[in-house]
């Protein structure tokens, strides 16, 4: 197990606790990777040591057997932790402000319009792999980012890594069941749509990142604190119907913000949310024609038996 402290008013206190197995199965470079998920989870550059406010650690050892049993997380500057309470389009719209410094300006434009309504949100998104991501099975990893490069990420097909990728990451370990999809990159189509902004896609695998190996009451506190002080004001929806088919250990707001930001669906492959439209109006159409057919069938099948009771 290895345990990673953040510094929260000059004192370390554990924000994650991630087993060997899951390094060795989700990255090549497992402490480049380690540096990433507490990035997406605090909001905030910055390097790992093996002692309070030591030097940064090798992250290019691919050796399992350098890793630490204990990482300090030093920060470049103020905190943007992810939040539980992902609700409704204001939110996100806070999201950006408070995590846009941390990227390229180029590549995270403001999204005006971002919300329920845009064309990018997931609406297609499969009911298996949204539970998925709603359990912190699974996440989107951006690559590259500030501190992994695509190289870095195991990849199912053979061949060249491209310059940047989108893997679908399987949080959670392979238990003999098959997972919804492979852990494939999006294949981009060539569409009007832009992808989804890499600060979203870090955000909620920070989020997915946490259900999966957040530990200990005080990092739990200070995230609850952050919330309150940069999100309460917002609005929260009413409460999910008590015949809601969840547990209530799992968080209704993820499911939500999927709806609200996830646009990987409809790139996934190469299909965009127009094609998927018409593929199932086609489905729909051939399962018409099939119950009209069979209608018919039964039809002439009755009127050849009544008639041959006539005779």
């Amino acid at each position: 197990m290895v345990n990673i402290y953040v510094p929260v008013e000059n004192r370390p206190i554990l924000a994650l606790s991630i087993p060997t197995s899951d390094l060795e199965r989700l990255s090549k470079r497992p402490v480049k990777w380690l540096r990433f998920v507490t990035f997406a989870v605090c909001g905030a550059h910055g390097d790992l040591s093996t002692t309070p406010q030591g030097s940064p650690v090798n992250y290019d050892s691919i050796s399992l057997n350098e890793i630490a049993e204990v990482y300090y997380y030093t920060p470049e500057g103020d905190y943007n932790f992810i939040d539980h309470n992902l609700i409704k389009d204001s939110y996100i719209q806070t999201v950006f402000k408070d995590r846009r410094h941390l990227y390229d300006s180029n590549l995270v434009p403001v999204p005006s319009d971002l919300g329920i309504d845009s064309i990018e949100n997931g609406l297609f998104l499969r009911a298996d792999l949204h539970l998925g991501f709603a359990h912190g099975e699974c996440a989107f990893l951006k690559t590259s980012n500030f501190a992994l490069n695509p190289a870095d990420i195991p990849r199912l097909k053979a061949g060249r890594i491209p310059f940047n990728r989108i893997t679908l990451h399987h949080l959670e370990p392979d238990t003999g069941d098959d997972h919804p999809i492979p852990q494939y990159d999006a294949h981009i189509s060539r569409t009007a749509t832009s992808p989804p902004s890499p600060l979203i896609l870090d955000f909620m695998y920070g989020v997915a990142a946490y259900q999966r190996w957040g530990s200990g009451e005080d990092i739990k506190d200070v995230m609850q604190q952050h919330y309150t002080e940069h999100y309460k004001p917002i609005p929260v929806p009413p409460a999910p119907s008590p015949h809601s088919s969840y547990s209530p250990e799992r968080s209704e707001g993820i499911l939500q913000a999927m709806d609200y930001v996830l646009a990987l669906s409809m790139f996934f492959r190469g299909v965009t949310p127009e094609t998927m439209v018409r593929e199932r109006q086609r489905q729909e159409e051939v399962a018409e024609k099939r119950a009209k057919e069979a209608s018919r069938v039964k039809v002439q099948e009755w009127m050849q038996s009544s008639s041959s009771t006539g005779s």
